[in-house]
């Protein structure tokens, strides 16, 4: 493979307490009911749009976009800050994939501000960077993913890429290219190739 594809968080960013407070602060605030930690992870690969009433499905449709503004403003400016970090080895990996040769590009569902404190977290520049923009669909279509490919202008045979949840293997598998999974409780019953680490990711050069 030449061409690696990355989503972030639950795959190179370890967001987990990030996301957890976000949700439970998130909740507390606008008067609903505590998530449990686990739940909030087990739904990781949803847009905020889909997570909130998955968390809690009394939530009333019209409440929805206030809650999902306070979100993305509190993920980028506060909680992502204070308390994502990049996944144990990413960095490394990355910068060995880059070293022999390889072109890399994050695909995201987060919106450009939650995706740029996202990588300012993880201290690694990508080649390119796709995030949910008006005109594309997010993940699982494959949008974001030929978006990327096309920015790398990379071929379909020559591209790998690398998630963590459902979202990024019904993107991967629409979009045609090889996807692998980096194994976590919440992709336990999804049918999908998996590696148990990010340094197996080289094994695929």
């Amino acid at each position: 493979m030449k061409y690696f594809l990355f989503d972030l968080d639950g795959t190179v960013l370890h967001s987990n307490e990030a996301l957890i407070r976000l949700y439970k602060d998130c909740f507390a605030h606008f008067g609903l009911p505590e998530p449990a930690g686990e739940d909030v992870l087990r739904y990781n690969g949803n847009t905020a749009e889909d997570w909130v009433p998955l968390l809690e499905p009394s939530v009333r449709r019209e409440k929805i976009p206030e809650i999902v503004a306070w979100l993305r403003n509190a993920y980028a400016n506060e909680y992502m800050p204070k308390y994502g970090k990049a996944e144990p080895g990413a960095v490394e990996m990355l910068e060995e994939l880059r070293g022999r040769g390889a072109k890399l590009c994050v695909v995201t569902n987060q919106m450009r501000t939650e995706a740029t404190s996202s990588l300012r977290v993880m201290g690694f520049k990508f080649d390119e960077e796709v995030c949910m923009k008006e005109g594309l669909t997010p993940k699982p279509a494959p949008d974001l993913v030929f978006e990327g490919m096309k920015r790398l202008d990379a071929k379909k045979e020559e591209t790998l890429f690398v998630g963590d949840s459902f979202a990024d293997a019904g993107a991967g598998k629409a979009a045609g290219v090889r996807t692998v999974l980096v194994r976590r409780f919440w992709n336990a019953d999804i049918d999908a190739e998996k590696i148990d680490s990010l340094k197996e990711v080289l094994k695929f050069l």
